[in-house]
């Protein structure tokens, strides 16, 4: 009962915020197209109608199929185009496609042919476009409806309902303010980490209703500009200064000594790798290789707190001996142990921004939303998108 409630409830938020937006009151986008398995070179999927009914369409408008529920249609890449097959039937197209939901409540199932995942679930519409060699598929989606994919992607289940909140409002802000940098490619955004990870719909209640509550919310500096919401999974103690690592300096992405992670899962990690590979790294990346003296010099490495390079003269950073080795943060240290280096690390990502398991701990303990996102990020504040004046708007 409690559950109908709540369902109900999104379903009359989504109704009102529809009439508002019509006549003009809302600076939400309705939907936004992210770009999905893009990690993988697809050439054929399959699509299957989950709930609701779909019209397969052709680049010019053109109604080529109707598809009602669990009614699969697959899809393949040809030199010449897209051959399409349903219903005992198979027909070529040229240019794009689209399929597109009738009904109130429309989402659908799509499987990769050539990948070992079996399927995933998203809501709205799909469009397809043919590239040179692989399908691009865009999720045409209601921004609510991809914030909670988002969310569920991004942190997982059974979180405090404070830390989705937190995580919704930050997910919204950084889909807003990144969300230009693909378009040149026919997309929003793509479903990878570095645009946020988006891996299909969500209907978890707690994070439901952390998108209902939240709805307009953003992280503004205080010229009314959208931050840049980085966020990262765990700091192991201490984050990062943007401009330690990028090339930006912003005044609300310091460092901060963060107490709350430490006995999260991704505070501590440990790794090994060979001496010799290191000291090959050395000299195919910054042409140094170091006689004996030196090299004996490098069997240790300690980092107490967070340094920015391996040497003190600043010339090997530790971020490209993470990005080499695949390690999981910059914030590690290490020591001989016969020919390897046995690597003691902490936290697990970039380190800049919001701490995602101090932030949960955060919650946890009772902080709210603005306290959590205030701890993370310097001389910001929350505010809702109706009183933003539009120019300062990125869209």
């Amino acid at each position: 009962m409690k559950h109908n409630f709540i369902v109900w409830g999104i379903f009359l938020f989504v109704l009102w915020t529809s009439i508002f937006r019509a006549h003009g009151q809302m600076h939400m986008p309705e939907t936004i197209d992210a770009r999905i398995f893009s990690g993988i070179s697809l050439t054929s999927f399959s699509f299957t109608p989950a709930s609701g009914s779909y019209v397969l369409r052709d680049e010019k408008g053109q109604t080529l199929m109707r598809l009602e529920k669990f009614q699969q249609l697959s899809v393949q890449l040809n030199p010449r185009g897209i051959y399409v097959s349903a219903k005992d039937s198979i027909f070529f197209v040229e240019g794009s496609l689209s399929l597109e939901g009738k009904r109130l409540e429309n989402f659908f199932f799509v499987r990769p042919h050539q990948s070992a995942e079996s399927y995933r679930v998203y809501d709205d519409f799909l469009l397809v476009y043919p590239g040179e060699e692989e399908l691009i598929l865009v999720n045409r989606v209601g921004y609510d409806n991809y914030l909670a994919g988002v969310v569920e992607s991004e942190s997982g289940f059974n979180r405090h309902p404070e830390f989705y909140k937190v995580q919704t409002i930050l997910a919204r802000t950084y889909a807003l303010e990144n969300s230009r940098r693909q378009v040149h490619s026919g997309y929003d955004v793509c479903d990878q980490v570095h645009c946020q990870a988006y891996y299909g719909r969500s209907r978890y209640p707690a994070i439901m209703q952390a998108v209902f509550h939240t709805y307009g919310d953003v992280v503004a500096d205080p010229h009314n500009r959208l931050i840049s919401a980085v966020y990262h999974a765990n700091c192991g103690g201490e984050t990062v200064a943007s401009g330690d690592l990028w090339p930006n300096h912003l005044p609300y992405l310091q460092r901060v000594e963060d107490p709350y992670c430490l006995e999260s899962p991704g505070a501590r990690w440990e790794a090994t790798i060979a001496k010799d590979s290191l000291l090959s790294f050395l000299n195919d990346q910054y042409g140094i290789n170091p006689p004996p003296a030196q090299t004996k010099a490098l069997q240790r490495f300690s980092q107490p707190a967070r340094l920015l390079s391996l040497d003190q003269e600043g010339l090997i950073t530790l971020r490209s001996i993470r990005e080499h080795f695949r390690l999981r943060s910059t914030f590690f240290s290490y020591e001989t142990r016969n020919d390897s280096l046995h690597i003691s690390g902490r936290g697990y990502g970039h380190g800049v921004g919001l701490c995602q398991e101090g932030a949960m701990q955060m919650a946890m303990q009772g902080y709210s939303k603005d306290q959590i996102i205030g701890f993370y990020y310097k001389g910001v504040r929350i505010i809702n998108l109706e009183v933003i004046p539009f120019e300062f708007m990125p869209w």
